[in-house]
């Protein structure tokens, strides 16, 4: 959260501390003991997470989250009250396969950025292998926003994003691997710089 006081845990655990917990889980970080937080994925794992406004954004290769009120999310995207651990089953993202990075838009225009394995994400063009999505409910597509090639001029996989005010960064697979830039508002593809393995991690300093 963003006064420090939990820490969300994504992955494919089935337990944390001994309790069942599927997937997600959340800690104290003043002690690390185990929060009364329990949504849980099925079918598969969570590989990431962000938070913003009071909620937890996961993304994975699961098939569903079960929340405290018993709602499910969509598959491979879902939101999820920080506080309860209910679903919000009116925001429906839908990707066509696995979420692997997920991006809070550091431009204040209340955007979430998706990167990993899918071409299309609700059925919308221009949303392959990254896309913008709205925070709020029903996260709906940015169409102004039309992700550019991530390596060269391939689209390929993306494990991490980050951005800042203008630029949206992706680490990427391919044919060797890559880091990108691209524009935070159009999607554009600005420049990728190509590796001889995939790259798995991009942090701002």
């Amino acid at each position: 959260t963003t006064d420090g006081s939990r820490v969300y845990l994504g992955g494919s655990f089935t337990s944390v501390n001994g309790v069942s917990r599927r997937g997600l889980a959340a800690l104290e970080a003043s002690t690390g003991a185990l929060a009364a937080w329990e949504p849980s994925a099925s079918a598969g794992q969570v590989d990431a997470l962000a938070y913003s406004g009071g909620w937890v954004y996961a993304g994975g290769n699961f098939d569903a989250i079960t929340g405290s009120n018993g709602l499910v999310s969509q598959r491979f995207a879902a939101k999820v009250s920080a506080a309860s651990g209910a679903v919000d089953s009116g925001w429906a993202v839908a990707p066509d396969d696995r979420v692997r990075a997920l991006n809070v838009a550091a431009n204040g225009s209340g955007r979430l950025y998706l990167g990993g394995d899918f071409t299309t994400v609700s059925g919308r063009t221009g949303t392959n292998r990254l896309a913008s999505v709205l925070l709020a409910s029903p996260g709906s597509v940015d169409t102004t926003f039309r992700a550019g090639p991530t390596n060269g001029t391939g689209y390929a996989p993306i494990f991490d994003l980050t951005s800042d005010a203008n630029r949206v960064y992706a680490a990427s697979a391919g044919l060797g691997g890559a880091g990108a830039a691209l524009s935070a508002t159009t999607g554009a593809a600005l420049w990728s710089a190509h590796s001889n393995g995939n790259m798995q991690s991009v942090r701002l300093l």
